[in-house]
Formats: C-alpha cells, sequence, structure tokens
C-alpha cells in the first residue's frame, strides 16, 4: 500500500453485519495510517456508526432501495447509476467487497483498484472470489454440513479480508457523552433505580422463527429475580411492541419497557449501563459486544455461532445441535429445534455473566455452551462450558486447527494444551481425524495426478495452451478428477477447490491472477500441509505453534 492508502469498502447488510464490520474499519485506520475509508453501505444504521471516527466518507442508500435493485430480473440494471456516484468514479488502493449478491459484486468490479477482496463479478456474470479468505467464507456458507464445520468468527474473517493480522479487539464502538446522558434519562424516566443488576432482553429477531418464545423471557426473568437487585430493560423495533405488552401481562419481574422508544442511534449507550443482554442472534446483540456489554446469545433454527457470534472476549452463547441445524438462510419455518434450548440452561449461563458463578455446568440435550476468549494469534473463539464436549464440536474444532495452517496463523499452544487430554482420548474424536486423513489423501492423489496432466499439457502445447479466454478444463481426465473434488460436498476443503477455479473461468477483464498450474499447486500444498498436521493429531501429540510448512 502506498503512504496514503484509499480504501473502499461495499457493506450492503443490514445492521448487524455493518456492526461486525466495523473492526476491519478501525484496523484499517490504525494499522494503514494515514489512509482515508470510504465505505458503501445501507442508509438505516449510518446515524448509528457515524460516531465511529474510522470511517472518512459514507456513500448509503436505502435498503429497500438496494433490495428493490437486487432482486429485479436484471439486478445490473441500475448498476450504471451507482457506478456514476462521484466516489465511487475515485481509484483505491483496495476494494473490500463484505456483501455476497452479484449486484455489489459487479459494484466491485467497476470500481478502480489496484487489489480487491471479496466477491468480483463482470457484466457477463462471471464470477470470482478474491483472496484467501474470502474463498474460504464463501465455502463455510455453502452448505449446512460446511456451516457447522466452521469456528472462525466473521469478524476475523473480515480481518482477514482485508489484509490485515488478527488482534483482540473490545470496546471498538465509541459513545459520545451526549448520547450517553440521555440514555441515562431515559432509563431513569422508565423506571430504572441506577442499583443492582440491569439485564437487557432483545425478544424479535428478523423472522419469527429465530426467536425464543416470549414466555421462556418470561420464565428466565422470574428465575433471575431469585438474586436482589436484579431489573430487566425489554429493548426492539415498534414492530416488537407486542412482545413487550406479552413480557408484561406474563411477568411478575420489575422490567422497563423501552421496546419503540429508542432510536438506532441510542442503542450503544443504553446497553453500555447494562450488566448483561441475553438476545436471540440480532443486530442489537453485536452492538452490545461492540461497546463491551457482554452477551447471552440464543442460537438455533438459521442461526449458527460459529460465524455471528458476539465478537469479544467473556460472551457465552447455547447452540441447539440437531440433525438439520443450522438450517439454511430463510429455508427453515420450524420452531421445534428452540425446544431444546431450556430456560434452566440459559439461566446457568446468565449466573455465570452475571455473578461469576463458576460450578460446572451440566449437559443438556441437543445443546451446547460456549464462551469466547482470544487465542495467542489474534483471532476469537469459542470454547466448551459444557462437561461434554458434543461431536460437532470435536469436528469443527479439527477444522478449526487445519484451516488455521491454511490461512497462516500460528496455532495456540496453551489452548490446544487445554483441550487435548478431553479429545483425544475419546473415539469420536480419533475417527474424525481418521476420516480427515482419508479426505485428504485421496485430494492429495487427485492434485498430485492433476499437475502431471497440466505439466504434460503445458509440454505438449506450450504457454498459449492456457491463455484460451474461458477456457474449459485441459483434458477429459482433468475434467473427471474436478469432478470428483466438487462431489466431495461435504467437504470445506472441497469447497475452497470450487472457489480457487472460479478465477479460471473468467474473461480477462476479471484479471485472473495465475495459471491452472498455479492453482493446483497450491490447493496441492495446502492438502499436504493439513495431511502433516493430521499425522502429527493421530499420533496423539500436540501440534507446534508455527504452522507446519
Amino acid at each position: 500500500m502506498n503512504e496514503n492508502a484509499k480504501f473502499f469498502v461495499i457493506q450492503m447488510g443490514r445492521m448487524g453485519d455493518i456492526v461486525q464490520s466495523l473492526p476491519l474499519l478501525r484496523r484499517l485506520k490504525e494499522d494503514r495510517a494515514p489512509c482515508e475509508i470510504t465505505l458503501l453501505c445501507v442508509r438505516e444504521p449510518v446515524a448509528l456508526i457515524r460516531q465511529f471516527a474510522p470511517v472518512d466518507r459514507f456513500v448509503s442508500i436505502p435498503y429497500g432501495y438496494y433490495k428493490k435493485l437486487r432482486s429485479r430480473p436484471n439486478p445490473l440494471a441500475g448498476l450504471n447509476f451507482l457506478l456514476d456516484l462521484p466516489e465511487l468514479r475515485e481509484s483505491y488502493d483496495l476494494v473490500i467487497n463484505l456483501t455476497h449478491d452479484l449486484l455489489a459484486a459487479s459494484i466491485c468490479n467497476g470500481i478502480r483498484s489496484k487489489n480487491k477482496s471479496g466477491m468480483v463479478s463482470n457484466l457477463e456474470g462471471r464470477v470470482e472470489i478474491r483472496g484467501d479468505w474470502g474463498k474460504y467464507l464463501f465455502s463455510v456458507v455453502t452448505s449446512r454440513t460446511n456451516r457447522a464445520q466452521n469456528l472462525i468468527n466473521l469478524v476475523d474473517i473480515h480481518i482477514g479480508m482485508g489484509a490485515l493480522a488478527p488482534a483482540a479487539i473490545d470496546n471498538w464502538l465509541t459513545i459520545c457523552p451526549e448520547l450517553a446522558l440521555k440514555a441515562d434519562r431515559l432509563l431513569v424516566d422508565n423506571g430504572w433505580k441506577q442499583r443492582g443488576k440491569l439485564v437487557a432482553f432483545q425478544m424479535g429477531a428478523n423472522q419469527p422463527h429465530r426467536a425464543w418464545p416470549v414466555t421462556s423471557f418470561v420464565e428466565l426473568g422470574a428465575a433471575l429475580t431469585e438474586h436482589p437487585g436484579v431489573c430487566a430493560v425489554l429493548l426492539g423495533a415498534p414492530g416488537e411492541r407486542a412482545l413487550g405488552d406479552e413480557f408484561l401481562r406474563l411477568s411478575a419481574m420489575p422490567a422497563i419497557n423501552l421496546i419503540g422508544k429508542t432510536s438506532i442511534s441510542d442503542l450503544p449507550a443504553i446497553l453500555k449501563n447494562c450488566d448483561l443482554l441475553v438476545s436471540n442472534d440480532t443486530g442489537t446483540a453485536h452492538i452490545a459486544a461492540a461497546v463491551g456489554t457482554r452477551v447471552l446469545g440464543l442460537y438455533f433454527s438459521t442461526a449458527f455461532f460459529g460465524e455471528t457470534a458476539p465478537f469479544g472476549a467473556g460472551h457465552i452463547v447455547l447452540q441447539v445441535e440437531t440433525e438439520c441445524t443450522p438450517c439454511l438462510q430463510d429455508r427453515c419455518k420450524e420452531t421445534w429445534c428452540r425446544d431444546y434450548l431450556r430456560v434452566e440452561a440459559v439461566k446457568e449461563a446468565a449466573e455465570i455473566l452475571l455473578f461469576g458463578q463458576t460450578h460446572p455446568l451440566p449437559d443438556f440435550p441437543n445443546l451446547s455452551i460456549h464462551q469466547s476468549r482470544f487465542l495467542s494469534n489474534g483471532t476469537l473463539i469459542y470454547a466448551p462450558l459444557s462437561a461434554t464436549i458434543s461431536n460437532r464440536y470435536q469436528g469443527a474444532l479439527l477444522n478449526r486447527i487445519l484451516w488455521e495452517s491454511a490461512l497462516g496463523l500460528e496455532h495456540d499452544e496453551s489452548f490446544i494444551a487445554e483441550f487435548w487430554p478431553k479429545l483425544f482420548p475419546l473415539d469420536s474424536f480419533r475417527s474424525q481425524i481418521e476420516e480427515r486423513r482419508t479426505e485428504y489423501a485421496s485430494l492429495g492423489a487427485l492434485y498430485h495426478e492433476s499437475l502431471k496432466i497440466l505439466h504434460q499439457a503445458a509440454i505438449a502445447g506450450g504457454s498459449d495452451l492456457f491463455r484460451e479466454s474461458g477456457p474449459r478444463l485441459l483434458t477429459q481426465r482433468l475434467e473427471e478428477i474436478d469432478k470428483s473434488i466438487r462431489a466431495m460436498n461435504s467437504s470445506l476443503m472441497a469447497a475452497f477447490h470450487c472457489f480457487e477455479m472460479l478465477g479460471l473461468n473468467c474473461s480477462n477483464r476479471l484479471e485472473s491472477d495465475s495459471s491452472p498450474i498455479e492453482k493446483y499447486a497450491k490447493l496441492f500444498g495446502l492438502v499436504n500441509t493439513s495431511l502433516a498436521l493430521l499425522d502429527v493429531m493421530a499420533s496423539g501429540k500436540l501440534m507446534p505453534a508455527k504452522p507446519i510448512a
């Protein structure tokens, strides 16, 4: 990057997505100073994040308008209008696209920049994912199985997409004195006595199947009032007033009802006054984490803590684990899975956060409980608090270790040493190690054969063989190998392969930056690194801190 670098970040998600992007913006400002950051985002959350100093220029579009453009049969029809905005006609050192739709990818392609990260698409709809962190993210979200294998938080992925080294971040959303005073007055005017423990409840969610029942919040409130001085504050949008009315009708717990009484810019200061937020997977949870308030997150249905758990140390999440969770986004309309999220389990976790109680947590059926901490490599992880480490978490942690090496992160020796004695004796964990070794050995053999074919083809046909526009795979056998790899649809590595190969199907305008030989050699190297790690783990030894070369 040059001395006065210019960054353009595209984040067209809603409030929670924007808040999870703020650590990246802060790190860019701190690590690449002096620099200028321009943020393209939806308009509604701008009132909240204008107070966040690292953004120099906002380009905002009403969410409804962007959604309308995106949902058109031809979403690129409005592209020229967007690209004619003055800020989008400038040149930048790096464009980072954090939005996963064709319109945002086309905007990313249309902005002049030396470097791009994330999803890029040309006018013909040919797509490429730039950067290994972006390819990893897309590999995760392709299927329910891959989502369940991920333990790298979305914030860390965003930071990686910005070509920055991970680092622990807390309290990244600042509150101006005026908003702090306004929040104090609002709470006092609605009954806050300014003493005891203030517990916020966010009972709503963007879709009904993602919300824990109001009756369960009422039971939780009743259980928490066994501790003197606990008071609830109810938070939510105006459309969620019925939830507050139902809670007050059913509950004897003292409660301050602020549902529909706050603007988006009021939330950070109100949450800063709270000792705890109990919330579904919502933007409110991410705001609480951003101001340093502890969060107890409720995850079930389409929500999965591995991606969107609150970022920061000390938070706790409860994740329902059933055969069909995490569901694919917007496809699940069932609510039975949330029945496993028992009030008793939420109460146990809340008491840890409110009162520092440290007694061992019992096991609850189909429910895992995790608490966040930063590792020595700067990334966040949620570690098990449950007495039993579930099979799903065992597999996800195994994948996490492998992908740390693939993404160039050092391993945290003390974290591994803490959990290794609990994991390695488990037949289920050793079985998963062997399954991964078999998978990666098969991939390694396929990549080795592919490289032999490519080198033979290069000798026979010369370098022009790799310069075809929109090239097909070079031989029938190479096509067969590629299909075999893509058929491993339960594998993060197979999904990563697909996104690595997208660059070979793009026109010159997308500037694919490597030849087929380079791409296959890279993937062969990643597989061999993982195999070496798996061999160490299969022997029962602890891994070294540095990734195995």
